[in-house]
């Protein structure tokens, strides 16, 4: 089963996520959800290629970061790096 999105927290477990999980070796990054939170397209060798990855330091700046991002997640058409790449296919 293929999710929509992932969210990771923190510089290590965000690295592991990716290198070790989703066998990330490009990604391109199309924006940003919220402040520090990038939005990355998992390259053709990764366990999901085109898939998407968001990624937030360990100290996101506000409480309720993480959960606006997933709302923009959910709903990407009101998501400014959406309308700038054209979306994605969720």
């Amino acid at each position: 089963m293929r999710p929509r999105f992932l969210i990771a927290k923190g510089g290590i477990t965000s690295s592991d996520v990716g290198v070790k999980a989703l066998h990330v070796k490009r990604a391109t990054v199309i924006g940003h959800l919220q402040p520090g939170g990038p939005v990355w397209y998992t390259g053709p060798e990764s366990k999901f290629p085109g898939f998407v990855y968001v990624i937030f330091s360990s100290n996101a700046e506000k409480d309720d970061t993480l959960k606006k991002a997933v709302e923009q997640l959910l709903n990407p058409a009101k998501a400014c790096w959406a309308k700038q790449s054209g979306g994605w296919d969720a």
